[in-house]
């Protein structure tokens, strides 16, 4: 079974700021899986495995968990800015409220993408300061990471 990092309810109280918190049941397991692996194993190579045992927990917690919310965050937008049903792709509206703008949703993704980059950049630093505590941790190939382009590795 994939190890869950985070739960759906931590990604609401670190990436949705009150009043914006959202549902929990809208951030699927399933896609805080693919994020992990889509952004956070790449970045942290052989110590991602090892997130869970100590004396790793609490660098996952301060530091991993942080982006990979900003990262979830990032993923799910698109998925609450419309809805699916059986007449196909809505936008969400209600009586007091109209959807956001296209060019809204991407400045808000392009935020959010970059809060997330700047936490992993952050977590990555401190393995680079720490190796004694990261031995096996190569920076140097993790850098491709930080080039990435749509989820792209270049």
């Amino acid at each position: 079974m994939p190890m869950e990092l985070i739960t759906s309810q931590e990604v609401v109280e670190t990436a949705f700021p009150e009043p914006h918190k959202i549902d929990p049941a809208l951030i699927l397991s399933q896609k805080i899986e693919a994020v992990q692996e889509k952004f956070i194993r790449p970045a942290l190579g052989v110590y991602y495995d090892k997130l869970a045992e100590e004396p790793f927990r609490e660098f996952a917690d301060s530091y991993v968990k942080p982006a990979l919310a900003f990262f979830v965050k990032y993923s799910i937008l698109p998925d609450l800015a419309v809805s699916i049903g059986m007449l196909g792709l809505m936008s969400n509206r209600s009586d007091n409220s109209q959807p956001a703008s296209e060019s809204r949703i991407r400045q808000l993704r392009l935020q959010t993408w970059s809060d997330a980059w700047v936490l992993l950049s952050r977590a990555i630093g401190y393995m680079c300061e720490n190796r004694e505590r990261f031995p096996d941790y190569d920076a140097e190939s993790i850098a491709r990471c930080r080039n990435m382009i749509g989820g792209i590795v270049l």
